[in-house]
């Protein structure tokens, strides 16, 4: 077993290292090495780093991301289990998180708030077959030659250089598998500006995934959430109407509100309604700016350093 971590050249991986250190003595004999590839382009890095590894599985962590006791067990059990060449787990806030963090969570994880996606923050369901859509690549675990007979990560890519991947895995394919029992635990953005530009720079991937890809009608659901800002475009232009077509239109944004009321009740935070607004504009903006804007540029280069077992002592 081979754990890869990315990580800006200025910090270290502190939480991840904790975690893997906290895990049960039966985890970590199955941990041969960690490569901590430090750079500014996360796809190069994992690249570079599970060029250089040795394990038949290659576990992918960042940085913050703790691995819960018994995740690699469950990863490994579920990648049994389904005959998968990759399996991946939740990323879950950690104990203690705080109240920003948690109304940040209950968006994150509502089907209002991320459809598909919210299984990324949700230990909920039962293990089995997936799409890229219910896994993240803080916590990834995948077979080195599957990895490596797929071209690994797009280096032109960040964010969703993992969700590209795994399209392109399972095209050729590979079988995906979700354990949600196999968590680890990184915090939430504990305001709502800081969601919306989490949100902003997925949005802004998930475009640039798609022109990578070439468009394509059949991924272009994906870019759904746009219909936000044409809708209140709409509503702006009904209303310089008047009459029965203006009233309608007022109607529109009532109860989109009132629908972020709702699913915020629904997840236990009423307070949390803003978020969830935030959250889809700023993942809508995003699309709109990576739709538009050129390349991401990132970096050129990356130091992959191998730490021996004895580093989780």
């Amino acid at each position: 077993m081979s754990v890869v971590i990315a990580c800006e050249p200025w910090l270290e991986p502190r939480e991840a290292l904790e975690g893997l250190a906290g895990l049960p003595a039966s985890e970590r004999r199955k941990v041969g090495e960690i490569l901590v590839s430090r750079g500014l382009n996360p796809g190069l890095q994992r690249n570079r780093a599970a060029a250089a590894a040795r394990g038949d599985w290659l576990w992918f962590l960042d940085r913050d991301a703790r691995p819960d006791p018994g995740c690699l067990e469950a990863l490994l059990a579920g990648a049994r289990e389904g005959k998968a060449d990759v399996a991946g787990g939740p990323d879950l806030p950690p104990p203690g998180e705080t109240p920003g963090g948690l109304d940040s969570d209950a968006a994150l994880g509502s089907f209002f708030g991320s459809l598909e996606c919210r299984h990324r923050y949700r230990a909920a369901g039962a293990p089995g077959p997936c799409g890229e859509g219910r896994l993240i690549g803080c916590n990834l675990l995948a077979r080195r030659t599957v990895f490596r007979a797929t071209g690994g990560f797009r280096e032109d890519l960040f964010p969703n250089e993992e969700n590209e991947w795994l399209e392109r895995a399972q095209r050729s394919g590979a079988r995906l598998w979700r354990v949600p029992a196999a968590a680890v635990r990184r915090p939430r953005p504990a305001t709502g500006l800081s969601l919306a530009a989490k949100a902003y720079a997925y949005g802004r991937g998930r475009a640039r995934q798609w022109r990578a890809a070439g468009g394509g009608i059949a991924a272009a659901v994906r870019l759904a959430p746009l219909v936000l800002p044409a809708l209140w475009g709409a509503c702006a232009w009904a209303a310089t109407r008047g009459g029965a077509l203006a009233e309608a239109a007022g109607v529109l944004p009532v109860a989109y509100l009132l629908g972020c009321l709702a699913a915020a009740r629904a997840a236990g935070r009423s307070r949390a309604w803003p978020r969830f607004v935030l959250l889809h504009h700023g993942y809508a903006g995003g699309l709109l700016a990576g739709l538009l804007s050129p390349a991401a540029r990132l970096g050129a280069d990356a130091e992959v350093r191998r730490l021996p077992f004895s580093a989780l002592a």
